[in-house]
């Protein structure tokens, strides 16, 4: 619901903080990489940043390291929408910290989201000094400077050192109908990234499109060709699936693999960010993702044979590393995609479903999405790790109700030309599916040969045909797989508060499956 002068009270509140004179602004990304380089925090490894002149940095310039302490994940709990007039409190609250900050230096900056002339946001950010280097985190992720004519301003306001008794775990404040955010008592550079995106996403939606937290790409097999996504929780394998290039494909093209947004008519994708932020636990040094990088958070740092500092990934130090690795760690990279979306795979590593499930029914396919399972991995930081979780469309990152997003991928799935699958990248029948699994029923549905079988008796739903995943529907412990994920969706469903609620259609439909399961 929107309260006018809460709105307007916030937005101004924080948008005012920008013009002080204690607000040092920063334009270029050298000169935020020149502060960084010499912060008290930062380690300057011995390892180059390639690409520099293209990105706006020294020509000697080195990937940095910077370490936050035990909180590596994002802090959901910490989270806070502006929605209410009860929230003249946050924004009273806000007003104390930002006088009580006077006599700190701040840095501001400006960049903006969006990488299509058809939606592009200026953000402004505003960060204090001793925090040098999630501004030029920041500057580095998304592209840095302001745009004429952008569908938006975002204020964010950042204190990483801010502590309050009744918020131990941080406050995030975020005001979905001005555009402003406050981040304080956390210093992990992905609140910072997911504010911005969500802000950006729920903007989106005034302009047709639906937010996707996802990988995209466009992939062509001589006459076949189709723009898939691929939408999963960090650790799902959704990278890898957006990254892959099939052997036999002629040509793939590579939108993002975190978030971009798709219009509802065209079904046109738009990139959000340029480079990405991804998990080093899986980049030894040696990899050739490395010569990507351009800043680290969260790992450690050697000296090799040689003397050099270089890094210690593969999550030695701590859980969930996290690089910025420019766009040039692809050559296929796009910002934009015309060709029409034409395939979309929920992923869930979940041992009820053979690697490839199709869903032949709009209401099936968009609450399919809805109630994504998958294991809660350490990108979060939670006490759910390690859980089969429902998230819906993968997106925790959401600042409106989900019926929003359940209406807007429904008529997606309605228009004939998009079809819903369920990949999962984890176990069935106790044996792994690995990358080539996936990636073979990838390439079989772009060229049309996938063979696809019924269910069982479960309405609307059929499976890739494979030699080594066939599910047995007269086997009690498949059945009671089956049962036991339906009914967590079930449950989900009808448990689901305001925010959550769906319509009586998508909690009809579990229980019509349920009803099928013998």
């Amino acid at each position: 619901m929107f309260h006018k002068h809460v709105h307007q009270a916030f937005k101004s509140t924080v948008e005012t903080a920008f013009y002080h004179n204690h607000v040092i602004p920063v334009k270029t990304r050298e000169a935020a990489y020149r502060m960084s380089e010499t912060a008290p925090a930062t380690i300057v490894t011995d390892l180059v940043v390639n690409h520099t002149e293209a990105l706006g940095l020294p020509q000697n310039a080195k990937v940095l390291v910077d370490n936050n302490g035990s909180v590596v994940g994002r802090t959901a709990r910490a989270r806070h929408i502006i929605d209410s007039p009860k929230d003249m409190a946050f924004v009273k609250l806000v007003q104390d910290i930002i006088v009580n900050n006077h006599n700190r230096p701040f840095y501001s900056s400006c960049v903006y989201v969006g990488l299509d002339d058809d939606f592009q946001m200026n953000v402004h950010i505003m960060i204090p000094q001793g925090h040098e280097n999630n501004l030029y985190n920041t500057m580095m992720n998304f592209e840095t400077g302001c745009i004429e004519n952008p569908k938006g301003e975002q204020f964010i306001y950042v204190d990483p050192e801010w502590r309050h008794p009744d918020y131990p775990h941080g406050l995030v404040l975020l005001d979905p109908h001005e555009d402003v955010a406050v981040i304080l008592g956390l210093n992990y550079f992905g609140e910072i990234k997911k504010a911005i995106l969500s802000l950006a996403w729920n903007a989106a939606k005034r302009y047709n499109y639906i937010p996707c937290h996802g990988g995209l790409k466009y992939m062509k097999d001589g006459e076949h060709e189709q723009v898939m996504a691929a939408f999963g929780l960090s650790g799902s394998g959704k990278s890898t699936i957006t990254f892959a290039q099939p052997k036999a494909t002629t040509e793939v093209k590579v939108l993002h693999d975190d978030a971009f947004i798709i219009h509802e008519e065209t079904k046109r994708a738009i990139a959000l960010e340029p480079s990405y932020f991804d998990k080093t636990a899986d980049y030894p040094m040696g990899h050739d993702a490395i010569e990507a990088f351009i800043t680290v958070q969260n790992n450690g740092v050697v000296r090799d044979e040689s003397g050099k500092l270089v890094l210690k990934t593969e999550d030695v130090r701590n859980g969930n590393g996290r690089t910025i690795k420019s766009k040039y760690w692809t050559d296929n990279r796009i910002d934009a995609i015309d060709t029409p979306l034409k395939t979309v795979f929920w992923i869930m590593r979940d041992d009820a479903f053979p690697p490839c499930v199709r869903l032949d029914d709009p209401v099936l396919a968009a609450v399919m999405g809805a109630t994504i399972s998958t294991t809660r991995s350490n990108a979060e930081n939670t006490d759910e790790v390690g859980k089969l979780v429902i998230e819906p469309y993968a997106n925790p990152f959401r600042l409106y109700p989900l019926l929003e997003d359940y209406t807007q991928f429904k008529s997606l799935f309605e228009s004939e030309d998009v079809t819903g699958y369920i990949l999962n990248t984890g176990y069935f029948n106790g044996e792994k599916i690995k990358p080539e699994d996936t990636m073979k029923v990838i390439h079989d549905i772009l060229t049309d040969t996938a063979v696809f079988e019924p269910f069982g008796s479960l309405p609307k739903m059929s499976y890739a045909v494979s030699d080594a995943f066939t599910p047995n529907f007269d086997d009690v412990d498949y059945l009671e797989k089956l049962r036991r994920t339906f009914t967590l969706r079930e449950k989900y469903l009808l448990d689901a508060d305001e925010w959550h609620w769906l319509p009586k259609e998508t909690y009809s439909i579990i229980k019509n499956i349920l009803q099928e399961i013998h």
